[in-house]
């Protein structure tokens, strides 16, 4: 258990986010006392996952921060002056899959060869948001791998996608593994493999609520990458167990399972701090994909307004 403090004066900082294990930082912060101790209270205020009004609660004054897609902070940027104030995923959760025994393709994930895929039939399963697909992209891209040397199938219902490709032609599967976790299904290789790291998932901030509450906001940054550290160091059945309490609607297999995976991939951030490097190449690959309009700037969104420097090494976020 984390050190017991009296929290101090303070204020509150409220969150829009959907209820996903992905966010499960903030959720350690609360339940492990890291913000009361930083002498802040948080709450949040869930949303509709992938919905891309999720920035309308903090338009509206109902919320402080949003967590998301760097497409909804660059959303409510074009609404208001906007600050990513902290990141919380650095990878995508999406792999490719085969099927149990089916050796098309061998080898360790760390060596897999995505020319592989030409000619390959991909099945690509729904999601909430377009992301992960925009990732595969990317791969493909960085390879100079043309989509045209795919051939991919898509337009199955969620719930049907994983019988579908069992009992289908298909050679791979692009699913989350959250919800692919089925034993005749074989892992090949995770995106996160080929993509790299990229700010999948920021906070961010109308830019005059974060100069005025400066003191919550470096309260927030401090105890979120307290919490961020315990989940990279914790073992996945500590972490599976922490996580229960939120969401008790995933068995504690499943939940062991999940973290297991996503410490491995490296998905949560291991700091709140934001790495322009990094937002400049996810940019990029958002723009190619036309899910960001090519005047996007996201590193004018990661200038910190609050006087505490959260953009990490790289702090280049003059150059293009």
């Amino acid at each position: 258990m984390p050190e017991q403090h009296s929290p101090s004066p303070g204020g509150s900082i409220r969150i829009a986010a959907a209820r996903n294990l992905a966010y499960l930082p903030h959720y350690v912060g609360i339940s492990r006392g890291y913000f009361a101790a930083e002498g802040i209270t948080v709450d949040v205020l869930e949303q509709p996952p992938g919905h891309g009004t999720i920035t309308d609660a903090v338009v509206r004054g109902e919320a402080d921060l949003v967590l998301g897609s760097v497409v909804f902070a660059d959303r409510l940027s074009r609404t208001t002056p906007s600050t990513v104030v902290a990141v919380s995923n650095t990878q995508t959760r999406h792999f490719l899959f085969q099927k149990t025994g089916d050796m098309a393709v061998d080898g360790s994930p760390e060596n897999f060869d995505w020319n592989a895929l030409r000619g390959r039939v991909i099945l690509v399963a729904p999601t909430f948001v377009p992301t992960s697909w925009v990732a595969f992209l990317d791969i493909l891209h960085q390879r100079s791998i043309p989509l045209g040397d795919i051939r991919l199938l898509v337009g199955y219902q969620p719930e049907a996608v994983v019988e579908e490709f069992l009992t289908g032609p298909g050679d791979f599967l692009l699913a989350g593994g959250q919800e692919a976790q089925d034993p005749r299904l074989r892992e090949v290789v995770p995106l996160a493999n080929g993509l790299g790291p990229v700010p999948w998932s920021v906070y961010c901030a109308t830019r005059s609520w974060a100069q005025e509450h400066l003191f919550e906001l470096n309260a927030f940054r401090s105890a979120l990458g307290k919490a961020q550290a315990w989940l990279a160091e914790q073992n996945p059945a500590d972490v599976a167990i922490a996580a229960q309490e939120w969401f008790p609607a995933i068995t504690p297999r499943e939940l062991h399972d999940t973290v297991a995976q996503f410490q491995r991939i490296g998905f949560w951030a291991k700091t709140p701090q934001a790495v322009p490097a990094e937002f400049r190449a996810w940019q990029a690959a958002l723009i190619r994909a036309g899910l960001l309009a090519v005047d996007t700037n996201l590193l004018a969104m990661i200038e910190d307004p609050t006087g505490k420097d959260q953009l990490g090494d790289d702090d280049d976020t003059n150059s293009a």
